[in-house]
């Protein structure tokens, strides 16, 4: 718990978006072991893909200065079957759906071999990344980040290592640093809008 409350202390000292996104990624992967982290924030109506850290092919995390993705573009709402989605050559970065019942929800969920889910493993992520060969995530964790009754964004983390590598106990930590986060993320808008209108 002293690491998390030394973490979040870092967190909220950044004045700069970039910066402590990637203060925020880096502390999450440390603590929660996972392999992927994807951070989403509310972009207009709809989740976008704002950094992502993979660190079996990176040694930090990728800021994007425009969100890479929105969900609501998802093309496989078009596909009639699991094939035609796999066969579409779209890359998926997230399973969708689940993420978007966490943004809905605000309540964080752990899956354990979730392409075998009954819920979500007919997401079009582990048909077309995960069951393609790439690799196989085995536990996933996404939690969302929230101030008051206002979204602010998900952080979706998997790993491909033991099965319930995600504990609930990790989930509260994340959860824990999920709060800060949507604190610092308000500390940064207000101070970039007050520098702005210098």
């Amino acid at each position: 718990v002293v690491s998390v409350v030394q973490a979040s202390q870092l967190v909220s000292q950044e004045l700069q978006l970039v910066s402590m996104l990637q203060k925020f990624i880096q502390i999450v992967m440390k603590n929660a072991g996972a392999d992927r982290v994807v951070l989403l924030l509310k972009d207009g109506d709809s989740l976008g893909i704002k950094a992502e850290w993979d660190c079996i092919k990176a040694q930090h995390a990728t800021i994007f200065e425009e969100p890479l993705l929105r969900l609501n573009e998802d093309p496989s709402s078009h596909a009639t079957s699991n094939e035609d989605v796999y066969n579409s050559g779209v890359v998926y970065v997230v399973p969708t759906r689940l993420v978007e019942a966490v943004a809905k929800t605000k309540v964080g969920l752990l899956v354990s071999d979730p392409i075998h889910s009954e819920e979500y493993g007919s997401d079009p992520y582990f048909i077309t990344y995960l069951a393609g060969g790439v690799r196989q995530a085995t536990s996933i964790m996404c939690c969302p980040i929230f101030r008051g009754d206002k979204i602010i964004g998900v952080i979706y983390l998997e790993t491909s290592s033991t099965m319930g590598v995600f504990t609930p106990e990790r989930l509260t930590v994340l959860e824990l640093l999920c709060s800060q986060m949507a604190i610092s993320f308000e500390n940064v808008s207000l101070y970039t809008s007050i520098k702005s209108s210098e």
